[in-house]
Protein backbone atom coordinates (compact mmCIF):
# COMPACT_ATOMS: atom_id res chain seq x y z
CA UNK A 1 0.00 0.00 0.00
CA UNK A 2 1.62 3.30 -1.07
CA UNK A 3 0.46 6.29 0.45
CA UNK A 4 1.40 9.72 -1.25
CA UNK A 5 -0.03 12.71 0.27
CA UNK A 6 2.78 15.38 0.82
CA UNK A 7 1.70 17.82 3.46
CA UNK A 8 2.36 21.25 1.58
CA UNK A 9 2.49 25.16 2.43
CA UNK A 10 0.73 27.53 0.55
CA UNK A 11 3.34 28.58 -1.92
CA UNK A 12 2.59 25.21 -3.72
CA UNK A 13 0.34 25.12 -6.19
CA UNK A 14 -2.35 22.03 -5.42
CA UNK A 15 -6.15 22.01 -6.06
CA UNK A 16 -6.77 21.21 -2.07
CA UNK A 17 -4.13 21.32 0.76
CA UNK A 18 -4.45 20.46 4.19
CA UNK A 19 -5.22 22.72 6.65
CA UNK A 20 -2.50 22.46 8.81
CA UNK A 21 0.36 19.79 9.61
CA UNK A 22 -1.71 18.36 12.48
CA UNK A 23 -4.51 17.44 9.74
CA UNK A 24 -1.90 15.93 7.51
CA UNK A 25 -0.26 13.44 10.74
CA UNK A 26 -3.58 12.97 11.78
CA UNK A 27 -4.43 11.30 8.18
CA UNK A 28 -1.42 9.13 8.31
CA UNK A 29 -1.91 7.83 11.76
CA UNK A 30 -5.46 7.02 10.97
CA UNK A 31 -4.55 4.75 7.51
CA UNK A 32 -1.60 3.50 9.38
CA UNK A 33 -3.74 2.62 12.60
CA UNK A 34 -6.48 1.05 10.30
CA UNK A 35 -4.42 -1.26 8.78
CA UNK A 36 -1.57 -2.10 11.15
CA UNK A 37 -3.43 -6.18 11.93
CA UNK A 38 -3.04 -6.20 8.46
CA UNK A 39 -0.23 -8.18 6.56
CA UNK A 40 0.19 -5.29 3.63
CA UNK A 41 3.75 -3.36 3.81
CA UNK A 42 2.80 0.15 4.23
CA UNK A 43 5.03 2.99 2.06
CA UNK A 44 4.62 6.44 2.99
CA UNK A 45 6.24 8.20 0.05
CA UNK A 46 7.03 11.65 1.65
CA UNK A 47 9.40 14.67 0.53
CA UNK A 48 12.07 15.94 2.17
CA UNK A 49 11.97 19.36 2.06
CA UNK A 50 8.39 19.27 3.42
CA UNK A 51 7.61 21.48 6.90
CA UNK A 52 7.38 17.56 8.53
CA UNK A 53 10.74 15.91 8.25
CA UNK A 54 11.19 12.19 6.93
CA UNK A 55 12.98 11.74 10.41
CA UNK A 56 9.91 13.17 12.18
CA UNK A 57 7.67 10.65 10.48
CA UNK A 58 10.18 7.84 11.29
CA UNK A 59 9.58 8.32 14.72
CA UNK A 60 6.15 8.60 14.82
CA UNK A 61 5.63 5.06 13.12
CA UNK A 62 8.64 3.34 14.39
CA UNK A 63 6.41 0.67 16.41
CA UNK A 64 4.85 -0.42 12.83
CA UNK A 65 7.08 -2.80 11.68
CA UNK A 66 5.53 -2.75 8.32
CA UNK A 67 5.60 0.58 7.83
CA UNK A 68 8.59 2.75 5.64
CA UNK A 69 9.17 6.22 4.96
CA UNK A 70 10.60 7.04 1.92
CA UNK A 71 11.82 10.07 -0.12
CA UNK A 72 14.41 8.54 -2.52
CA UNK A 73 13.47 7.79 -6.45
CA UNK A 74 11.05 9.21 -8.30
CA UNK A 75 7.47 8.54 -8.03
CA UNK A 76 6.72 5.86 -10.92
CA UNK A 77 9.49 3.41 -9.45
CA UNK A 78 7.11 2.62 -6.41
CA UNK A 79 4.71 1.82 -8.96
CA UNK A 80 6.17 -0.96 -10.62
CA UNK A 81 5.40 -3.15 -7.64
CA UNK A 82 1.39 -2.67 -8.48
CA UNK A 83 0.72 -0.81 -5.16
CA UNK A 84 -2.72 -0.15 -4.09
CA UNK A 85 -2.47 3.94 -3.73
CA UNK A 86 -4.10 6.02 -1.80
CA UNK A 87 -4.02 9.77 -1.15
CA UNK A 88 -6.37 12.51 -0.58
CA UNK A 89 -5.55 15.66 -2.89
CA UNK A 90 -1.97 14.74 -4.66
CA UNK A 91 -1.36 14.75 -7.87
CA UNK A 92 -0.11 11.31 -7.18
CA UNK A 93 -3.65 10.58 -7.80
CA UNK A 94 -3.58 11.50 -11.57
CA UNK A 95 -0.32 9.33 -11.95
CA UNK A 96 -1.68 5.80 -10.77
CA UNK A 97 -4.72 6.58 -12.70
CA UNK A 98 -2.11 6.94 -15.73
CA UNK A 99 -0.66 3.97 -14.79
CA UNK A 100 -3.66 2.30 -14.18
CA UNK A 101 -3.33 1.26 -10.26
CA UNK A 102 -5.71 0.68 -7.92
CA UNK A 103 -6.56 4.25 -6.58
CA UNK A 104 -8.00 4.94 -3.51
CA UNK A 105 -8.91 8.86 -2.86
CA UNK A 106 -9.72 9.05 1.20
CA UNK A 107 -11.77 12.16 2.19
CA UNK A 108 -11.34 10.98 5.91
CA UNK A 109 -12.15 15.08 7.22
CA UNK A 110 -15.50 14.78 4.64
CA UNK A 111 -14.28 17.93 3.10
CA UNK A 112 -17.28 16.31 0.66
CA UNK A 113 -14.62 17.35 -2.52
CA UNK A 114 -14.35 14.32 -5.27
CA UNK A 115 -10.86 14.62 -6.29
CA UNK A 116 -10.98 13.52 -10.03
CA UNK A 117 -14.96 12.54 -9.31
CA UNK A 118 -14.24 8.85 -8.25
CA UNK A 119 -17.06 6.80 -7.48
CA UNK A 120 -18.25 6.43 -3.82
CA UNK A 121 -17.16 3.53 -2.86
CA UNK A 122 -20.31 1.28 -0.83
CA UNK A 123 -20.35 -2.12 0.52
CA UNK A 124 -22.47 -3.36 -2.75
CA UNK A 125 -20.18 -1.88 -5.33
CA UNK A 126 -18.60 -4.59 -7.34
CA UNK A 127 -14.78 -4.42 -7.43
CA UNK A 128 -12.84 -4.81 -10.29
CA UNK A 129 -9.38 -5.95 -10.73
CA UNK A 130 -8.52 -2.54 -10.97
CA UNK A 131 -10.73 0.45 -9.37
CA UNK A 132 -10.94 3.71 -8.39
CA UNK A 133 -13.01 4.78 -5.45
CA UNK A 134 -13.27 7.91 -2.93
CA UNK A 135 -14.17 7.23 0.51
CA UNK A 136 -14.99 8.61 3.59
CA UNK A 137 -14.70 6.63 6.27
CA UNK A 138 -12.16 4.17 8.17
CA UNK A 139 -14.92 1.60 8.18
CA UNK A 140 -14.61 1.75 4.24
CA UNK A 141 -11.14 1.57 4.17
CA UNK A 142 -10.95 -1.23 5.81
CA UNK A 143 -13.44 -3.04 4.23
CA UNK A 144 -12.76 -2.37 0.70
CA UNK A 145 -8.93 -3.36 1.58
CA UNK A 146 -10.41 -7.09 2.97
CA UNK A 147 -12.41 -7.37 -0.29
CA UNK A 148 -9.45 -6.72 -2.23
Amino acid sequence: ILIADTFKDDNYLRPFLYHDAMQYMRFLKTIVNSLSNMSNNIIIRHRDDAIISSKYLKIIFKNFSNVEIRSDGKLTDFFIKDPIVISYSSTVIFESLLFNLRTITFDLFNTGMNFLNAPNFNKTSHISKRFFYKINSIDDLKYLLCKI
